[in-house]
C-alpha cells in the first residue's frame, strides 16, 4: 500500500543527518536533516511504542554523525522484533513484541521505529 508518506520519504534520501533526540518520556524521536535538494527539515515520530538501533560500533547517542541515506514506510511493519522483560516481569508476558514501520539507513547502522504518527515539517501523517 503507498501512501502520500512515500513520495515525500523519498525525497529525503541522502541526506546529512544534523541531530537525533530521543525522547523515551515523550515516546518521541526527531530527527534533524538537511536533504541535498531541500532545505532544513524536521521530522518527528510521535506515539514511539518501540526503536531499534542496531550497529555494533557506536551507541545511539552518537549516530547524528551519520549519513541518512533512506527513511522507508511499511504499513505491515518490517517484521517482528521481540525482546525479553526483566526477571521481575509477570510470567504470563515474559516477552514485549514489536512491529516496527519505519526503517532509517544510516551509514553503517539501522534505526527501527515503531510509532503511531510522523511529522516532516508541517505534515502530519497518522500511520497506525
Amino acid at each position: 500500500m503507498i501512501t502520500k508518506l512515500d513520495p515525500l520519504l523519498s525525497t529525503l534520501d541522502s541526506s546529512a543527518l544534523e541531530q537525533l533526540n530521543i525522547d523515551m518520556d515523550d515516546h518521541s524521536i526527531s530527527l534533524d536533516i538537511l536533504p541535498k535538494t531541500k532545505k532544513d527539515t524536521k521530522i518527528r515520530f510521535d506515539g514511539v511504542s518501540a526503536f531499534y538501533y542496531i550497529d555494533s560500533s557506536e551507541p545511539a547517542t552518537e549516530a547524528a554523525s551519520n549519513q541518512l541515506h533512506s527513511i522507508t514506510h511499511h504499513y505491515r511493519g518490517f517484521g517482528e522484533f521481540a525482546a525479553v522483560r526483566s526477571m521481575d516481569a509477570p510470567e504470563e508476558d515474559p516477552y514485549m513484541v514489536s512491529i516496527p514501520n519505519f526503517a532509517i539507513s544510516l551509514n553503517e547502522s539501522s534505526l527501527f521505529i515503531e510509532a503511531t504518527k510522523v511529522s516532516i515539517d508541517d505534515q502530519v501523517f497518522t500511520v497506525r
